[in-house]
């Protein structure tokens, strides 16, 4: 009769408090984590992959039963090296979507280069590129004169302009054009277009700007620029790309690798601290005669099996904080949970009674 309440106990026990003490469950959550990671880095940005990556690297893994650091940490080191590579795929593959048309900011009521494109989005290395923009000179101011438009193409998102220095990229390539014109509020609208034959495989970004002054009256900052807005976090449109897949993907795979230093960093934290929470709990359990802590899903209830308090000989009886009832160790003068002193006069609170002997 016991032992089959026992059974049922330990049956009810299970799922996924000993998922991953299984070699097949413990698979099952590294490939979820993995798929999980690498889509949250890449679609939703950094602090949520670190999120992601610390609930199912972490704290599912340990819910499911696995308890042991270094089994934990082994885990996390497969779930880094696999998910880097399926967030390269995830970035490879955006980077190849051509990039929608852009306007620059406005200028007199309106943007004066409107629709900014490049066709085609993608080719081979060498292959010539055609930047194509809308120019709208009715929102000129009525006393200036655009004199040119700039058409600069780069490797480095952050600079817009030849030898421009950044700290963001170290060397990078580019390439430039400049079309003079003679333009006023007055002139018609126009299309512009620059060709341009690209190197590769890389990855692009490109920018168009117009420089306008103007008239004789002016005295003050009398030049001035018209850029394209980006409609991203850089200065420059992402795109064109040169190169085909496998190629792209071997320029952007060592990034995204440096991309998850980050999440690695936090994982990491977050498992030493676990290491030491283990450990400070081991301790108090060994004061306070409890043993180890059990590692499956716990005793069974009725069955006399408990730890704590089982009146054994030689068990010590567990001490609580008077403030808030925390275990606490018997020599501590503070409580680690509330901070209250601890009064050692105190009497310590038994949380079972054993058989008392006649």
């Amino acid at each position: 009769m016991e032992r089959s309440a026992r059974a049922r106990s330990v049956a009810q026990g299970g799922g996924l408090r000993t998922f991953g003490t299984r070699p097949l469950g413990r698979v099952i959550l590294v490939a979820v984590a993995i798929v999980a990671v690498g889509f949250a880095i890449v679609f939703l940005g950094d602090l949520i992959g670190i999120g992601t990556f610390l609930l199912l690297g972490l704290a599912v893994p340990i819910y499911a039963g696995v308890k042991r650091p270094r089994t934990l940490a082994i885990l996390g080191l497969a779930i880094l090296l696999l998910a880097a590579p399926l967030a390269s795929v995830l970035v490879t593959q955006q980077t190849f979507a051509p990039s929608p048309s852009v306007s620059s900011f406005n200028v007199d009521g309106g943007p004066v280069l409107q629709n900014a494109t490049v066709d085609p989005f993608s080719a081979g290395d060498g292959a010539a590129f055609y930047f194509h923009a809308d120019l709208l000179p009715t929102y000129l101011y009525h006393n200036s004169t655009l004199h040119n438009i700039t058409l600069f193409v780069t490797t480095c998102p952050y600079v817009t302009a030849p030898n421009e220095s950044t700290t963001y990229c170290g060397s990078y390539s580019s390439y430039h054009q400049v079309l003079p014109l003679n333009v006023t509020y007055a002139d018609p609208r126009s299309t512009i277009t620059f060709q341009q034959k690209l190197a590769g495989p890389n990855i692009y970004w490109w920018t168009m700007y117009g420089t306008y002054t103007f008239d004789s009256n002016c005295t003050k900052n009398c030049t001035q620029y018209v850029f394209l807005n980006s409609g991203n976090s850089y200065a420059d449109v992402q795109g064109p790309v040169t190169g085909d897949f496998f190629s792209v993907l071997g320029i952007v795979i060592v990034p995204v690798y440096v991309l998850f230093i980050y999440p690695a960093i936090a994982f990491y934290a977050a498992l030493l601290f676990y290491m030491w929470f283990k450990g400070r709990e081991a301790r108090r359990r060994a004061a306070t005669g409890m043993g180890p802590a059990p590692s499956g899903p716990g005793p069974v209830a009725g069955t006399g099996t408990g730890t704590a308090g089982a009146g054994g000989a030689g068990a010590v009886p567990e001490q609580h904080c008077p403030n808030c009832q925390a275990v606490v160790y018997p020599n501590e003068a503070q409580c680690w949970k509330c901070g209250a002193a601890l009064n050692v006069s105190a009497a310590p609170l038994v949380s079972e009674k054993g058989p008392s002997n006649p």
